[in-house]
């Protein structure tokens, strides 16, 4: 890249690390993944290349070069727990707990969990909300999950890891009450998972009837149900009904947790517009150019359907650069994405950890797999 300007780090983690850069005038965050976490680049960069919405980060530009993967991403000002440490206006806080359920809900409406909310993952650009950090993308349902970041990790995921679409919104709670009141459900020093535990059931209580709740110890099944008040933290004009939206989010009980709908259906949000977004899931922008079927391979399957028979060819290849070139574990696991989709059980395992395959043995099963259901 020309004229190119480092301009400082912003952040760093298991994932990798951020920093700004300005490219031709140009100010962008640059994220550069580590090779290990090949699943957690896929999943990000595959998913923000398919959605489009005001609250979300945009994605520019992928490049993959000796073994490293950078993105280049929409650049922010804070994070929303830098933001309020500045400013808490009541109006302006309840304009962006709206913009953060907005975008929570467009990503569950194409029933996709984003995994891993915290206050420092929705990100502040000029006043608008810019969700970020998407590495644990799922689909609801499909596998567990277990979050990585234990202070705003859902009750249910702390005990019995369910991957579901109301774990997001529990992450949305404790992010309420830490802009609301400065006062933090579980302690972000709290690294341990019995320790949030022991943090959320003091405060909140257990229900009786909570389905997880054998899973827990005799003390924590013995805190009685209580509920939150932000008037014991802070004083707000709408203070009831933000308390309506922050213990509609902490239930313990998921199945009695708001969804993102039903808490933009609040009274706290009348009148507010819901911003639209949009989703291409049969977008598949190639990170590099897809090989074409050659006759050849069309002649030993003359029955195949030619879009599926593409798909596999191309998988083919994935595997082959795999095995060849240096960088070949993410170049090939972006050929996968781009050929068949992000989303597909089947290739599930390979994006969880593309090293398994240590052997042509292992990678020839796959592919035996992956002919048997295209063609």
């Amino acid at each position: 890249m020309s004229d190119r300007h480092d301009i400082k780090v912003l952040g760093e983690g298991t994932y990798g690390s951020v920093i700004e850069v300005d490219i031709s005038g140009q100010r962008y965050a640059e994220k550069t993944y580590k090779e290990r976490n090949c699943s957690s680049a896929v999943r990000e960069l595959s998913f923000l290349r398919k959605i489009s919405h005001p609250n979300i980060i945009t994605l520019d530009k992928v490049t993959i070069k000796d073994g490293t993967t950078k993105a280049l991403l929409e650049i922010c000002d804070s994070d929303i727990a830098s933001y309020f440490e500045i400013q808490r206006s009541e109006e302006l806080m309840i304009k962006i707990f709206h913009s953060i359920l907005c975008s929570i809900e467009f990503m569950h409406s194409k029933n996709l969990v984003h995994g891993d909310l915290t206050s420092h993952n929705i990100l502040m650009k000029r006043g608008v909300v810019k969700l970020a950090d998407f590495g644990m993308v799922r689909e609801a349902g499909k596998r567990d999950l277990v979050t990585t970041t234990v202070p705003w990790r859902a009750p249910e995921a702390l005990v019995a890891e369910l991957h579901t679409l109301s774990i997001d919104m529990w992450s949305v709670g404790v992010i309420i009450m830490d802009c609301a009141t400065a006062k933090e459900i579980v302690p972000h020093r709290v690294c341990t998972e019995q320790k949030a535990l022991e943090s959320i059931f003091s405060r909140l209580g257990c229900p009786p009837d909570w389905k997880h709740r054998d899973s827990l110890s005799s003390k924590l099944q013995q805190y009685p149900v209580k509920e939150l008040d932000i008037k014991d933290y802070a004083q707000y004009r709408k203070v009831d009904l933000l308390n309506e939206l922050l213990r509609g989010c902490l239930q313990i009980d998921e199945t009695k947790r708001l969804t993102a709908t039903q808490a933009l259906d609040l009274p706290l949000f009348a009148g507010m517009e819901r911003p639209k977004g949009s989703w291409e899931p049969d977008f598949c922008k190639p990170i590099f150019p897809l090989p074409q079927v050659s006759d050849e391979v069309s002649k030993l399957f003359p029955n195949a359907d030619k879009d599926k028979l593409q798909r596999l060819f191309t998988f083919t290849q994935a595997v082959e650069k795999h095995m060849a070139l240096s960088d070949g574990v993410l170049k090939a696991s972006f050929y996968i994405v781009s050929a068949l989709g992000d989303d597909d059980d089947q290739m599930s395992d390979w994006l969880e950890d593309p090293y398994d395959f240590k052997n042509h043995k292992e990678l020839s099963s796959v592919l035996k797999m992956v002919d048997f259901r295209l063609l």
